[in-house]
């Protein structure tokens, strides 16, 4: 069977690269096709900023997550029409790794 674990953590030697590097010598060992992709070694950023939300009106308050774990939001100046986009879009976005468990 082809695996493909997704690894998300900033750093590599972590509880969870340990997890990640058991995870694919167990897989392998018992004959699976795996490949990891490590977002944080792609460059990928955990953070929700505006460039993430092309659509938001350029007057709108853009609200992320704070630690309520809430999701981005725009302001009521924002237009009905934005702020469903932009709930779309944010629903459409994976949990960030600081708000999974470990």
């Amino acid at each position: 069977m082809k695996v493909l674990l997704v690894f998300a953590h900033p750093e590599p030697r972590s509880l969870n690269g340990a997890l990640r590097d058991v995870a694919v010598r167990e897989l392998e060992a018992q004959g699976h096709e795996v490949r990891v992709s490590d977002l944080y070694a792609e460059g990928w950023k955990s953070e929700a900023d505006r460039a993430d939300f092309p659509a938001l009106a350029p007057k709108a308050r853009l609200k992320v997550a704070g630690s309520t774990g809430s999701m981005p939001t725009a302001s009521p100046m924002a237009s009905a029409s934005t702020a469903t986009r932009i709930g779309a879009t944010a629903s459409a976005r994976a949990p960030s790794p600081a708000s999974a468990p470990c």
